[in-house]
């Protein structure tokens, strides 16, 4: 008779129980995929920067760096269109600064992109703009003479 009467009473437990720790679990995983969500952003923003300073560095400048538009255009495109396709895109709130740096014959690319970041679930604090920057030797080095 008292085995029956106490798994009665026990049943009301295993409710309370789970009213006790559920919003717990719930902050957990939210705040787990928060943070993946974040980690794709700046894997995506980084691996961005580096393909399109690789490809400007690619990019010929010209004798007495004529042809210095290209280089920078085609870094500035290439992280857009890279983020977008492999990223979860820009949005129109991606800001790039391509510059080219240094003298010859060690004349580089640095490139920059930034991103406006708008969290999941607001469970941890974030930040609102995320950036990267790169800086990669430009293959064609010519020395004006």
């Amino acid at each position: 008779m008292k085995s029956a009467l106490r798994r009665r009473t026990a049943r009301g437990t295993h409710v309370v129980e789970f009213a006790l720790l559920m919003p717990l679990f719930l902050m957990l995983v939210m705040g787990c995929i928060e943070y993946s969500w974040v980690m794709v952003h700046r894997t995506a923003i980084n691996s961005a920067v580096d393909v399109g300073c690789r490809a400007a560095s690619l990019v010929d400048p010209g004798l007495r760096e004529t042809n210095k538009a290209a280089v920078t255009g085609k870094a500035a495109s290439e992280m857009v269109t890279w983020f977008d396709q492999h990223g979860p895109g820009c949005k129109g709130s991606c800001v790039s600064a391509v510059d080219l740096v240094g003298s010859l014959p060690g004349r580089s690319v640095r490139c920059r992109l930034q991103i406006d970041y708008t969290p999941i679930t607001g469970f941890l604090p974030t930040p609102s703009i995320m950036a990267a920057t790169a800086v990669v030797r430009l293959e064609y080095q010519r020395n004006p003479s």
